[in-house]
């Protein structure tokens, strides 16, 4: 009799679990995939969402010129965190970039269409839900933002995600290329740039800001011109000493924000390499009109880099340590070497 009872008891605890979990028996037992794996254009991600297991609702990483999004690494590496915490959480990933550019005009969605052509449709706090997350250099107010991120995604409307914070604990390289592809005009350009550089090369990024007045940010003070011409002199030296341990037969692409200084530099050593273009920071030239060249050579550098052995950032005392090599080396997976001086 007890026995019955108690096979009783459990077979009813059963009943009550399968009824009210049904979506994850149908998950866990059924189906055997994992939801992690998902993109919007997967036919058992569809099958899920019609049949109410995963919600109806989006995260949009927006860059419209409405806030202050930061440089190109910036925005991007806020964009792959952020496509990573969809993913982890089963909600539809898009992308709306037009500020100061449009995204699509460099590079292309690849495994999945991640655009949204109206941002305006989905500006509205009845069904979308404004989630404002700027990255910090103390480490634990990253945290708090994680967490007001995390819980902003257990709610039922859309996010409308503005943010550059990063994980750098996160599969970047698979990331990039599940979102991004070359466009044809930006691949054409990066195969001619390679092409000419004809071997295998270090990259080495120079970050001045504003200390040589030629490049518009809030980073560093212009320099008085006996100071600029010390800074160009020391950063000379020390790339020198850097070419002196380049590999044999290797080139070395120099990436910087002051086009002053690759000027400077471009008859220093015959392996040297850079696009010759200028280039603007999108943030605080994003009013501005300016030639399409201008971003593509930003493209161009990151790509470049990218396709490095090995990633420099040669940084003094007086310069500003960009997030720009370092994503890239991140997403390539490629050596990363910080070399302050």
């Amino acid at each position: 009799m007890k026995s019955f009872i108690k096979s009783n008891i459990m077979f009813k605890v059963l009943i009550f679990w399968v009824s009210h979990y049904y979506k994850l028996f149908i998950y866990f037992f059924l189906f055997k995939i994992k939801l992690k794996d998902w993109t919007p254009s997967d036919k058992k991600f569809n099958f899920f969402l019609k049949r109410g297991i995963i919600k109806d609702r989006k995260i949009i990483f927006v860059c419209d010129g409405s806030k202050n999004h930061g440089g190109l690494a910036d925005r991007l590496r806020g964009l792959l965190t952020i496509y990573f915490y969809s993913k982890k959480n089963v909600i539809p990933f898009f992308i709306y970039w037009d500020s100061p550019f449009k995204l699509e005009s460099f590079i292309w969605p690849n495994t999945f269409d991640w655009r949204i052509n109206r941002i305006k449709d989905y500006k509205n706090h009845n069904i979308s839900f404004p989630v404002i997350i700027d990255s910090n250099i103390e480490g634990w107010k990253n945290l708090i933002k994680k967490s007001f991120l995390l819980r902003a995604m257990k709610t039922n409307k859309n996010l409308l995600v503005y943010s550059n914070l990063v994980n750098k604990k996160i599969p970047f390289k698979t990331l990039f290329n599940e979102l991004f592809q070359c466009s044809d005009d930006l691949k054409s350009e990066l195969n001619f740039h390679i092409k000419k550089i004809g071997s295998q090369y270090c990259s080495y990024t120079f970050r001045f800001g504003n200390l040589f007045n030629d490049f518009k940010d809030i980073v560093g003070k212009p320099l008085e011109e006996r100071e600029k011409m010390l800074l160009l002199e020391k950063n000379i030296n020390e790339l020198k000493s850097l070419l002196k341990k380049l590999p044999k037969n290797f080139k070395a692409v120099v990436t910087s924000d002051s086009y002053f200084f690759l000027k400077k530099i471009e008859n220093l050593d015959s392996r040297i390499y850079f696009v010759d273009k200028e280039i603007k920071h999108p943030e605080y030239n994003k009013n501005e009109e300016i030639n399409t060249e201008i971003w593509t050579k930003s493209f161009l550098d990151f790509y470049l880099i990218m396709n490095a052995e090995k990633v420099y950032q040669v940084k003094s005392q007086e310069m500003y340590q960009s997030g720009f090599p370092e994503l890239a080396s991140l997403i390539s997976m490629k050596p990363y070497v910080l070399h302050s001086f």
